[in-house]
């Protein structure tokens, strides 16, 4: 007699595989689940309320950025409800193509809250800082188009993931950088 396959827990996140969105999902609810990557944030709360997922994380808040303004009008605008909330510590890692040098750099990707949180570095490495998606999508785009005068930051997993090489960990300015994020569902 087959076994009965038990459904996996299905939350959308705004980001690539490897975004730190993502890493908060699996500390909140464990690793048997299925993550569903999102474009935007609109779109995590449109998987949500269409069902798709069980459940949205989304960012509300940085320790060293402030708030996540657009999320807080996405929540007020919709009728999904605030299920639960996660804090995650934020660590940024300088990722790179393989071959490459710190000395070759010029720019750095990545979303810009976490350039933000890593103005410092950037400004004392020179680095011209542009704003990207998100974070691991930054990585993932570093890959396809194999730049050897860029980096992006990302989490340490996102470097993994990607399989890209990590010049530098500990880029943000304080290192009691946490996010918080809310999961979001339409039950509560």
């Amino acid at each position: 007699m087959p076994k009965k396959s038990k459904k996996k827990t299905k939350v959308a996140f705004q980001g690539e595989i490897g975004a730190y969105s993502e890493e908060a999902a699996f500390k909140f609810f464990g690793n048997n689940i299925l993550t569903i990557p999102c474009p935007n944030f609109t779109d995590v709360f449109k998987v949500v309320k269409e069902g798709a997922a069980n459940f949205g994380i989304i960012p509300i808040e940085n320790s060293l950025e402030g708030t996540v303004g657009q999320n807080y009008d996405l929540l007020l605008k919709s009728k999904l409800k605030i299920f639960g909330e996660q804090a995650l510590k934020i660590s940024h890692c300088l990722i790179v193509n393989k071959g490459v040098k710190i000395g070759s750099l010029k720019k750095v990707y990545s979303h810009p809250q976490a350039l933000g949180q890593c103005r410092d570095f950037l400004a004392k490495m020179k680095l011209k800082a542009i704003p990207f998606c998100d974070t691991a999508g930054s990585v993932r785009m570093l890959k396809k188009e194999k730049l050897k005068d860029s980096a992006a930051i990302a989490s340490e997993r996102a470097g993994r993931i990607y399989k890209m090489k990590i010049l530098k960990r500990g880029l943000e300015r304080n290192s009691q950088n946490f996010t918080k994020f809310f999961i979001i569902s339409n039950k509560q």
